[in-house]
């Protein structure tokens, strides 16, 4: 099989998660290149997660990409208390300005 760089494999439920992002995703050959990647991992028996530049930047988005993460890994995602979430606000006016 071939070798391919992911932003997080978890080898036990054969997943991927991407990170497409504008900084590397710009032009059509790298969405033709990670085209080509997501089918040969899928009709690998691989699952992939392709998650967008505002999802990351989305709180709420998120926390049901986390939540869909930890279904797939058979995972119980336990729910935030209050100051988690006043927490998770605040890093996330740091990283984004928001």
């Amino acid at each position: 099989g071939r070798g391919y760089c992911c932003d997080q494999y978890y080898p036990s439920a054969h997943l991927v998660v991407e990170c497409d992002g504008r900084e590397g995703h710009s032009d059509d050959s790298a969405r033709i290149r990670d085209a080509y990647k997501h089918r040969d991992l899928i009709a690998h028996g691989g699952k992939v997660l392709v998650v967008v530049n505002s999802q990351i930047r989305d709180v709420q988005a998120m926390n049901c990409i986390a939540k869909d993460i930890a279904t797939i890994l058979g995972r119980r995602n336990r729910p935030y208390t209050s100051a988690e979430h006043a927490k998770q606000a605040e890093l996330h006016r740091e990283l984004f300005g928001k």
